[in-house]
C-alpha cells in the first residue's frame, strides 16, 4: 500500500473496466468514484473539483471523446493531471492525447503495475501542484509512423509532449530508425505546422559549403558567389529546421550555430549584417555524443542548448513486434508504386523477418520488402524471396526459435557457452575507444540484462516476484530495473 493519499475520479461507462480500476486503486489506498458519462462528471466536477487529485478517463465515451472531454478539463481545471486510456488506440491519437495536455497515455488491457506507476505519478504531481500546460489543437499529422509497440507509443507520447515548445529538440536513433519522420511529426504537430519545414544533412556537405547552406552568403564571399544567397534559417524563419547527422558537424561550425541558438541572430558568410531569424531548430544524430563530448570532438554547450527536450527512437530489434505491421504497410505502399494488383506474403516469411537482427533498422527493412516484392513478381512472397533480398541474412525462426534451443540444451557444453560470452566480450572490446570509454562495464550489463529480463519473465509467465527472488534482489529493484530497461 502506498504511504501517499489520493483521490481519483474515473470516467468509465463500462462497469467491468471500472470496478478493475477501483480494485487497483484500493490496493495503495487511494479512493475513487465513478462516473459512466463525461458530462455527469463534469456536472460533479464544477461542484466538488477540490475533492479530487487525479482523472481517469475512457477515450471513447457515450456522449463526447476523450480529446474534447481533455480540453474542456484543460480550461476549467488545468491542475488536475488527466489519464487517458483507450483500447483503440493509433499514432496520432497517442500524439493529440499528450499534446491536448493529458498527463499520460494507456492502452487497454491496462498492466496493473503499470497503471499503479503512472496514477502514482500524477497524484504525486498533483500534490506539488504542478499546473498542466494548455496547448491549441493542430491538424492531423497523418500515418508517418507505424507500430503500436510500448517503445513506440513512448516516441508518440514524446512527440506530443514537445510538438506545442519553441525550444530545441535532439532526436537519437541508430541509422534507419526513421528520425526524420519524427522531426515531421514534431512540425505538423506545432504552432508552426503552416510555416517551412527544411532539412539538411550535415555529414553530407563539405564544411565550406555547409556554413553557406546554414546562414547564407554575400556577393563575393568566395571563388563562385556571384550574387547573395540566403541560408537555411533565413528561409525557414517562423519555421522548423532538421539539423539531421549534427554529431558530424565540424567543431568550428558548432561553434556559430550555438551562437545562433543563443542569440537568434545570423550572419551570412562575408557579410557584418545582424540578421534576426525565429527557427525552432530539430537536431537528430546516430553517434552518442557523451562520448564525443569526451573526446572533445562535439560541444558540451552546444548539447545542453539542442538538447532541451529529448525523443530516443528504438532500434528496430527492440520492437519485433511491430514488423509485421511495418511489412504490410510497407508492401501495401510498394504495391502501388510498382503497379502491381496486391501483395501477399507467407506467415513463414513474416517469421523469418521478425527473427532477423536488422542492423539498418526500418530503412533495411524496406528495401528489403521492395526488392522481394520484384522477385515474387505478383505472387506470394515466401521466406526464400526474403532471404535472397537480404543484405545481412541471419537465422531462420526455426535456427533462432524454439526447436534449436531444445538441441541445444542437450548437447551444448559449458565450454560452448563460455566461448559465446567471450567473443560478446571480445566483440564489445573491439567496438569501443579505449582510450576514452569510461562506462564500458554498465552499458555491457545494461545489455545483458535487455536480453536476460524479458527472456526470465517469460519462463516464469511474468511472475515478477519469482523472478526477483531468482535474481537475488527485491521486487522493488527489480521493478526499477526494468522500468529503466524499458524507459
Amino acid at each position: 500500500m502506498s504511504s501517499m493519499s489520493g483521490r481519483v475520479l474515473i470516467i468509465e461507462d463500462r462497469e467491468d473496466f471500472s470496478l478493475t480500476y477501483q480494485r487497483m486503486l484500493l490496493t495503495q489506498g487511494w479512493d475513487s468514484r465513478v462516473f459512466a458519462s463525461a458530462h455527469l462528471a463534469l456536472e460533479h466536477l464544477r461542484a466538488e473539483a477540490g475533492d479530487y487529485d487525479c482523472i481517469i478517463s475512457d477515450y471513447q465515451l457515450p456522449d463526447i471523446d476523450g480529446l474534447t472531454l481533455l480540453r474542456i478539463l484543460q480550461k476549467e481545471f488545468a491542475a488536475l493531471p488527466v489519464v487517458l486510456i483507450t483500447g483503440h488506440g493509433s499514432v496520432q491519437t497517442a500524439i493529440e492525447a499528450m499534446k491536448h495536455g493529458a498527463y499520460d497515455y494507456l492502452e487497454k488491457p491496462v498492466e496493473r503495475e503499470v497503471f499503479l506507476k503512472v496514477i502514482g505519478q500524477a497524484l504525486a504531481l498533483k500534490r506539488r501542484s504542478v499546473d498542466a500546460v494548455s496547448v491549441q489543437a493542430a491538424k492531423e499529422a497523418g500515418p508517418l509512423m507505424v507500430g503500436r509497440s510500448r517503445a513506440m507509443i513512448t516516441v508518440y507520447k514524446e512527440i506530443g509532449r514537445v510538438a506545442q515548445f519553441a525550444a530545441p529538440v535532439l532526436i537519437q536513433g541508430e541509422t534507419g530508425t526513421g528520425k526524420d519522420l519524427v522531426a515531421t511529426a514534431i512540425h505538423l504537430n506545432s504552432p508552426r505546422q503552416n510555416r517551412p519545414f527544411r532539412a539538411i544533412n550535415c555529414s553530407a556537405i563539405p564544411e565550406n559549403l555547409l556554413e553557406s547552406e546554414l546562414f547564407g552568403h554575400e556577393k563575393g564571399a568566395f571563388t563562385g558567389a556571384h550574387a547573395t544567397r540566403k541560408g537555411l534559417f533565413e528561409a525557414t524563419d517562423q519555421g522548423t529546421l532538421l539539423l539531421d547527422e549534427i554529431g558530424d558537424m565540424p567543431l568550428s561550425l558548432q561553434a556559430k550555430l550555438l551562437r545562433v541558438l543563443q542569440s537568434n541572430v545570423v550572419q551570412r558568410v562575408g557579410g557584418q549584417e545582424d540578421i534576426h531569424v525565429n527557427v525552432r531548430v530539430v537536431a537528430a544524430t546516430h553517434r552518442n555524443l557523451h562520448e564525443m563530448i569526451a573526446r572533445q570532438s562535439f560541444r558540451e554547450d552546444l548539447y545542453h542548448r539542442l538538447a532541451a527536450a529529448e525523443v530516443r527512437l528504438p532500434a528496430l530489434r527492440e520492437r519485433p513486434e511491430d514488423i509485421p505491421l511495418l511489412v504490410h504497410y510497407f508492401l501495401q505502399q510498394y504495391a502501388r508504386e510498382l503497379g502491381m494488383e496486391k501483395a501477399t506474403i507467407a506467415q513463414e516469411a513474416i517469421d523469418y523477418i521478425q527473427a532477423q537482427h536488422w542492423p539498418g533498422n526500418v530503412r533495411e527493412l524496406q528495401n528489403t520488402l521492395r526488392k522481394a516484392l520484384m522477385q515474387a513478381r505478383n505472387l506470394c512472397i515466401t521466406q526464400d524471396h526474403v532471404a535472397a533480398s537480404l543484405e545481412h541474412p541471419g537465422p531462420g525462426p526455426e535456427e533462432a526459435g524454439g526447436d534449436v534451443r531444445s538441441e541445444v540444451a542437450v548437447d551444448a557444453s559449458p565450454v560452448d557457452g563460455q566461448t559465446a560470452l567471450s567473443h560478446w566480450v571480445e566483440g564489445a572490446l573491439q567496438e569501443v575507444d579505449l582510450e576514452h570509454e569510461t562506462l564500458l562495464r554498465e552499458k555491457l550489463l545494461r545489455q545483458l540484462d535487455r536480453e536476460l529480463y524479458p527472456k526470465l519473465l517469460e519462463r516464469l509467465d511474468d511472475n515478477r516476484t519469482r523472478a526477483a527472488h531468482v535474481l537475488g534482489i527485491t521486487r522493488n529493484t527489480f521493478r526499477k530495473r526494468l522500468g529503466e530497461l524499458e524507459a
